[in-house]
């Protein structure tokens, strides 16, 4: 039951309390004015006949009467009907920049703030008009199709932002032409399947500071004419230009967008364009020129068009049932008037019109067919398949009714053919006899419980229920009390107790029985009221500990009035020492984002980086995490944990090797360590005469600190502890070599930090080189077509090869299906640091046919550079090749080279196999820290472009030096995580921010459709 007007029972409490008022003032006035008057005949007359009892009956109807009233002009309703409902509007589909540019502040806040603004303010003044998004850079695509759900508009518009775009660049043709695309329901090539109902008048409203480099939107606007649509252009930002502001990920600004030759952007409206697309298609320009300024104009346009019917609907109703309570409200009140407060006998005709009102004549027959009488004796015998035999053809003899249908139905229900049921009990429930349909919403429910449909079931045992309530004959009550046991069943269906649905971790109740996790993560898990749940983490003295929770709903039965938390502390992590009785830290919630968490239903708890002692660790190495709930609070949640060690505990199998004396022996197996404070690592090597040696240092991010270390490199001679060779930076490695060395000699590599506090993971990769002429690299023999070495395709660079005399190298590299390019390139080595000229040697790269007889595409040497990168001798491009492999061959004389792709294939994408909640897990975690991952990875690549603006590479390089072990040559390959590779150009730019927004599948299908074009302005 609903109140169309709840407002109104407020009269209830009033009207008692002024009939009481009144009626105690009548009785004392009365009893005032009996006294005066002095006793007689006339008087004991008048009291003979006189009833308190009759007064005080006559005076609780009239405040029933009231009651009532009062109940029905509140307007009680319950019950449901479907009422058509004609909408009617014009088509309206906002397309809107996001490109850089529109960050300029030139308009308070910014220009794509301003247009935020102004379109959720003609959101509020809309009606039944149908609205579409189309967001646009250089790529084009509908964020939301036509509906008049404007809620969704409103979701998109707050999640745009230029920073989750994978190119910039403007677009306005692409956008308009997707616009009509949307308004018409025809595709560029002519599909018209997903046609739709156009309204009268249709509008495209073009957002934008008007800056278009990349399509012909003249074409576009034309186009948009042949189709009767209108254009209204809106311009923001100003005449003058405004600089374009680089954000970080916490809001502030770090600078601002530079071209490519260094200079700062500055972004100006051209109104010209705009006014030239507004006028092609008969719409209008509008500049905006402050708040709602914008949105007023656009509406006055709007209101100017003719509406057009473009749907309807059918739209659920509450019956009304004001009647119910305005029926006796009258007759309390007729009562209370007609009772005279003196004694009277009651006539027969009162008695009779009550009868009359209060009976009702009842219909319980129903027709009678034979089959269908022997199908009810069968039935009655347990044979139901005969009894629905017996009614095969049946619907040819007779006509089709509902209690036909009904009969047919429960009977297919009863022999497991819920699809037939299903249907047949739909229609059943179209009589107008409220037995029926009692019946036949039951037997429904039943079909679709057996359906594990339990929603549907669920409301059907409801309205079953509700028919009972309303026409008491329709059902007996051992009938209400079956259904009643229905709908408790669906109910629990639908929501089981949470100690049937616990997770695969209990039982873990308490901290004997503790769930050892075996990787730091829980995908899913249950917590019900009052139950914790124990867990055990292995963990050493001095590790630092932490611990994230998300809580969602166990489920979605939460209100305003039972809202999702009613505190901050029903959802509660807590870290506990190994016996379990000691508490270390707890995170039970913050009061500041309890609305906030009500309104997501999500809450999350998180405890960072613990430090734990011995005492808390205790024997055992571990701690205990209790995951806990209060009364009546039931969640799903999930918890990623994560343990850093001390530094000493992450040493290298190598260590003891922080001395000369104590220095390990490089062998291929050498690779990843790590540098503790005060600590320095020792490696040595074995050369002989005409060796050549090089090593790289890379790093990574240490999770204690968070920042990567910053290592110094040295190679030396261990007779003289003579530095050969000083660390330089070389494109995100540190590197150092000796070519040529001249006798046999040992070789120490020190690896250590710029100061005694530097920590955290390194790689360490070393190459030897024996001479020509008696071995080469690791890729050799390679001299032949035929004879051409694969190279892995996920690799950015393979470092350290090398070119002998009358030598080439063949390699083999695997295009990518989805884009089958070759952008490769070959760059000399920092050693000799006398050679000032990076392409003092002549080397080149070629893509050659399949048989290695003739040149397909020749590699050229680049007119520019990108600073702090590997400088490329010879650069290859390619378009799209038909081959799934290209053969290349590099040449020229005497020296070592690194070979660089510039666009490596992604990684196989790992456990193929996850089951789907686990995906949608991953999923909705990328949604939520999709932005500030977005602006973070932003951000880093603009602070690098920064620093190589304002540092000069360095270009002095140390001595030649010597080398290792004699048999072959021998290298570690690449980092396991190499720093960014700047040759790595906007090819993976574009496929890094295309995985980052996976879930925007029109934001992937129009970068897929998006032409082969290079985009100079990318703002």
């Amino acid at each position: 039951m609903q109140f169309e007007h709840l407002e109104t029972l407020l009269l209830v409490p009033v009207s008692l309390f002024i009939m009481l008022g009144a009626l105690v003032f009548h009785s004392r006035w009365t009893q005032r004015v009996r006294l005066r008057i002095q006793s007689g005949s006339a008087l004991e007359s008048m009291y003979a006949t006189f009833s308190p009892q009759r007064r005080r009956l006559k005076q609780i109807s009239f405040v029933l009467a009231a009651i009532f009233i009062a109940i029905a002009a509140a307007q009680p309703q319950w019950g449901q009907t479907n009422k058509p409902v004609k909408r009617t509007g014009v088509d309206l589909v906002f397309a809107i920049d996001i490109s850089k540019s529109m960050l300029a502040q030139d308009v308070v806040p910014s220009r794509l703030e301003a247009a935020r603004r102004e379109i959720k303010t003609i959101l509020t003044q809309l009606g039944g008009d149908r609205v579409a998004l189309v967001l646009f850079t250089a790529i084009s695509f509908a964020q939301s199709p036509l509906t008049a759900d404007y809620s969704a508009i409103r979701f998109y518009l707050d999640k745009m932002n230029p920073n989750h775009m994978p190119v910039g660049g403007t677009s306005l043709g692409r956008a308009i032409s997707d616009s009509v695309e949307l308004l018409t329901g025809k595709s560029r090539d002519g599909d018209d399947s997903l046609s739709m109902k156009r309204a009268k008048n249709q509008v495209i409203v073009l957002i934008s500071d008007g800056e278009d480099h990349e399509s012909d939107p003249i074409a576009a606007a034309q186009l948009a004419k042949e189709h009767g649509i209108r254009i209204l252009t809106l311009g923001i930002g100003t005449r003058s230009g405004e600089r374009i502001p680089s954000i970080r990920s916490d809001g502030t600004r770090s600078g601002f967008q530079r071209d490519r030759k260094g200079e700062i952007v500055r972004s100006k409206l051209d109104e010209d364009m705009l006014k030239e697309i507004a006028t092609i298609t008969g719409g209008a320009y509008i500049y905006f020129d402050g708040e709602n300024s914008a949105a007023n104009a656009i509406l006055e346009e709007i209101e100017k068009l003719e509406e057009t019917e473009l749907e309807t609907l059918l739209k659920e109703r509450y019956r009304e049932r004001y009647y119910f309570f305005l029926l006796p409200a009258l007759l309390f009140l007729c009562f209370g008037i007609l009772l005279s407060e003196r004694r009277r006998k009651l006539g027969l005709a009162g008695v009779a019109s009550v009868l009359i009102i209060l009976t009702g004549c009842e219909d319980a027959l129903r027709s009678k067919v034979s089959e269908v009488e022997n199908a009810k004796e069968l039935l009655a015998q347990g044979n139901p398949t005969e009894a629905l035999a017996e009614l095969d053809g049946i619907e040819t003899k007779v006509l089709s009714s509902p209690e036909l249908d009904y009969n047919i139905g429960t009977l297919q229900h009863l022999t497991e053919a819920q699809d037939e049921a299903r249907e047949k009990l739909a229609r059943a429930l179209e009589s107008d006899n409220p037995s029926l349909v009692f019946d036949a919403s039951i037997n429904l429910g039943l079909v679709l419980g057996a359906r594990q449909e339990w929603s549907d079931a669920y409301k059907l045992f409801q309205d079953a229920l509700v028919v009972a309530d309303a026409n008491p004959a329709a059902a007996t009550d051992e009938e209400r009390a079956i259904a009643r046991k229905n709908l408790e069943a669906a109910f629990l269906k639908m929501y089981p107790p949470c100690s049937e649905i616990d997770d695969e971790f209990e039982e873990n109740d308490e901290p004997l029985s503790a769930t050892a996790l075996e990787e730091l993560k829980v995908p899913k898990a249950v917590i019900c009221a009052e139950d914790d749940d124990w867990f055990r983490i292995q963990a050493m003295a001095g590790t630092r500990v932490s611990v994230r929770a998300n809580f969602e709903p166990l489920r979605e039965l939460f209100t305003e009035e039972e809202p999702f938390l009613t505190k901050p502390e029903d959802a509660q992590i807590s870290l506990f020492s190994s016996n379990g009785q000691n508490v270390v830290a707890v995170d039970q919630g913050s009061e500041e984002t309890l609305a906030n968490d009500i309104a997501s239903k999500k809450t999350a708890r998180s405890l960072d980086r613990v430090l734990v002692d011995q005492t808390t660790v205790g024997a055992q190495s571990q701690v205990l995490l209790k995951v806990s709930s209060s009364p009546g609070r039931d969640f799903r949640y999930s918890l990623e944990i994560e343990t850093i060690p001390p530094c000493q505990a992450l040493q290298e199998a190598t260590e003891p090797n922080d001395s000369p004396q104590n220095a390990s022996v490089i062998t291929p197996e050498t690779g990843p360590a790590h540098l503790c404070p005060g600590d320095e690592d020792w490696f040595k090597i074995e050369v002989g005469p005409g060796d050549s040696f090089f090593a790289d240092v890379s790093v990574s991010e240490d999770k204690e600190r968070g920042t990567p270390p910053a290592p110094t490199l040295q190679i030396m001679d261990a007779e003289t502890m003579q530095v050969l060779s000083e660390g330089v930076e070389d494109s995100g490695y540190l590197t150092a070599g000796i070519r040529d060395i001249s006798s046999a000699t040992t070789l120490l590599v020190r690896v250590g930090g710029v100061s005694d506090d530097e920590q955290g993971p390194y790689k360490l990769d070393t190459y030897h080189f024996l001479p020509c002429d008696v071995g080469d690299d690791r890729y050799e023999e390679n001299d032949l077509p035929e004879s051409a070495a694969e190279l892995d395709g996920q690799l950015p660079v393979h470092r350290y090869l090398r070119l002998c005399e009358s030598d080439d190298d063949y390699f083999s590299l695997g295009l990518k299906e989805d884009d089958p390019k070759l952008h490769v390139g070959v760059a000399l080595t920092a050693f000799p640091a006398d050679q000032e000229d990076p392409y003092l040697s002549d080397i080149q790269i070629d893509h050659l046919s399949a048989g290695g007889d003739q040149i397909l595409h020749a590699g050229v040497r680049p007119e520019e550079q990108t600073p702090d990168a590997l400088p490329l001798r010879s650069l290859l491009l390619t378009e799209k090749l038909d081959e799934k492999s290209a053969l290349l061959r590099v040449r020229g004389e005497q020296d070592f080279y690194h070979l660089v792709q510039l666009n490596p294939s992604q990684p196989p994408q790992e456990n193929q196999d996850k089951s789907e909640s686990e995906e949608q897990q991953e999923q909705e975690e990328q949604e939520n820290n999709e932005d500030q991952q977005d602006q973070q990875d932003k951000q880093d690549q603009e602070d690098g472009d920064k620093e190589d603006e304002e540092a000069e590479s360095e270009s002095a390089q140390p001595e030649e030096g010597e080398e290792e072990p004699r048999e072959e040559a021998q290298m570690n390959p690449q980092p396991t995580d190499t720093s960014e590779n700047p040759e790595m150009d906007r090819v993976e730019d574009i496929l890094k921010s295309l995985e980052e927004t996976d879930h925007n599948f029109q934001m992937k299908k129009a970068l897929e459709n998006m032409p082969n074009l290079y985009i100079e302005r990318d703002w």
